[in-house]
């Protein structure tokens, strides 16, 4: 009898070990010709063109896996688990949120806050409405693309610089 149960509680074990393994483990998607991979929960048809041929961004690991990853440590050890995750340069597909002046002064440039495909965390770049104009008249939850290089990962938010936009 004894034997059995532990018997069942090696198989179960073994079973979950590769799915354990295998969510710790951040992968780089493979482009398959001309089809795109798309986030969970993304109903657009495909991203555009010109970010998706850049193969130095990666998609993952999402907003909130990182958010997700980084709650799993120790409290004391979660600033230090932030900082691992600047300079990763990603390409996420998000929905606007807010766009805010940087300065008052200064009429072309914003900041946009972004939900990760349309729920939080949020994140944050500046914009150059001079090289985004469709920044200006984009309304609460239009999609877009950005990749950029992450610069800071806050307490509810990830702010990335020399951002790309792509609306839709």
């Amino acid at each position: 009898m004894t034997w059995g149960i532990i018997g069942i509680i090696v198989t179960v074990l073994m079973g979950y070990l590769p799915i354990y393994l295998g969510r710790r483990q951040v992968q780089t998607p493979q482009p398959k010709g001309d089809s795109t991979p798309q986030p969970k929960g993304d109903s657009t048809p495909c991203r555009p063109e010109a970010l998706a041929a850049n193969p130095e961004y990666r998609m993952q690991p999402y907003p909130k896996d990182i958010f997700d990853e980084i709650g799993r440590e120790p409290l004391a050890q979660q600033r230090l688990a932030r900082a691992t995750y600047v300079g990763l340069k990603v390409s996420w597909r998000t929905t606007l949120d807010a766009v805010f002046p940087v300065h008052p002064d200064e009429q072309n440039r914003a900041q946009l806050m972004m939900l990760d495909r349309g729920t939080n965390p949020w994140v944050l770049c500046e914009v150059d409405f001079l090289e985004h104009p469709e920044a200006k008249i984009a309304r609460r939850g239009h999609g877009l693309w950005v990749n950029g290089e992450i610069a800071e990962v806050g307490v509810g938010d990830i702010t990335l610089v020399k951002a790309d936009l792509a609306f839709d």
